[in-house]
């Protein structure tokens, strides 16, 4: 059996990325199925299955491409480490976590909505999806040190 390139790997996920972003912008994300996005994407069951064990892995697959270049880590580790007033830099961050906000709302506001659904819902399956989503650490980092932040200026 010939080996394949990872190239080819990549084009097939991004096949299926795209197919199923698509299906998750016409349908509610609960309603969608893997039948869904194999008759979209056009491939096999067997193909589809190759790349992602579960619809889950697909919901988390697009939210990181979608979310992949979103990451405020560095930001929040200069920001807590420049010489600011506390009021300067409490404002930054709340900017910063402000910027996070929206960047999420945009195309993808429906899909985060619906997922908090999927959550309430299914909260084992939201578990593993919330745990498999990158920006949610950027998020949290940011949340965590902009807080501890505002507790030390508080005291």
């Amino acid at each position: 059996m010939p080996k394949v390139s990872h190239d080819y790997i990549q084009q097939k996920r991004q096949k299926i990325l795209d197919a199923a972003q698509e299906v998750f912008t016409e349908k509610p994300l609960l309603s969608v199925t893997m039948m869904d996005i194999i008759s979209r994407s056009g491939l096999s069951q067997g193909g589809i299955y190759r790349y992602f064990s579960d619809i889950d892995d697909i919901i988390i697959a697009v939210h990181n491409r979608a979310f992949e270049n979103i990451d405020y880590n560095n930001e929040i580790s200069e920001l807590f480490g420049r010489p600011l007033s506390p009021e300067k830099i409490i404002h930054k961050a709340f900017s910063l976590l402000a910027q996070a906000v929206e960047a999420s709302v945009g195309p993808f506001g429906k899909m985060r909505l619906e997922l908090l659904m999927r959550y309430s819902a299914y909260p084992q399956r939201g578990v593993k999806i919330q745990n498999g989503l990158k920006v949610g650490d950027s998020n949290r980092n940011m949340m965590a040190a902009a807080m501890a932040f505002v507790s030390d200026q508080v005291q």
